[in-house]
């Protein structure tokens, strides 16, 4: 591991779906987007639905993926991110991704927040929407 970089590895139920050195990576944690740069300090935190970004070390290039819900853990030079489910864009399809998040928003309108219903529409839609704005990019 370089000075600069750090190791990213994220894991699903499914295995392990990145292991890349970066040398920064942006979350979309339950409260916003937060930042880790190579020497941030101790960090443990619960992650939203969102882009997950990150700059592979010696590029300049920003990489974009899907990651639902889960938590993530920055420490001694390793941010560990464990999520529901990860989605890179190569293997979005638009036209399956814009009916779906179609169908979430009709669920979440139609159904009262104490209805168990409206709570899974509601993280189907911040996927879909996720979905949308990583193959809209």
């Amino acid at each position: 591991m370089a000075e600069n970089t750090f190791t990213l590895r994220i894991l699903t139920p499914a295995g392990q779906a990145v292991q890349e050195e970066v040398s920064e990576v942006y979350l979309p944690s339950s409260r916003g987007e937060i930042g880790i740069l190579p020497h941030h300090a101790k960090y443990t935190g619960l992650l939203g639905t969102g882009v997950l970004s990150y700059v592979r070390a010696g590029s300049t290039l920003l990489t974009r993926i899907v990651i639902s819900e889960g938590f993530c853990s920055f420490a001694q030079g390793e941010l560990n991110v464990l999520a529901d489910a990860v989605d890179i864009a190569e293997n979005v399809d638009r036209q399956s991704v814009l009916q779906s998040k179609q169908e979430a928003l009709k669920a979440f309108e139609e159904n009262d927040p104490t209805d168990p219903r409206w709570q899974f529409a509601r993280i189907r839609l911040a996927r879909y929407e996720a979905l949308d704005t990583l193959i809209s990019h």
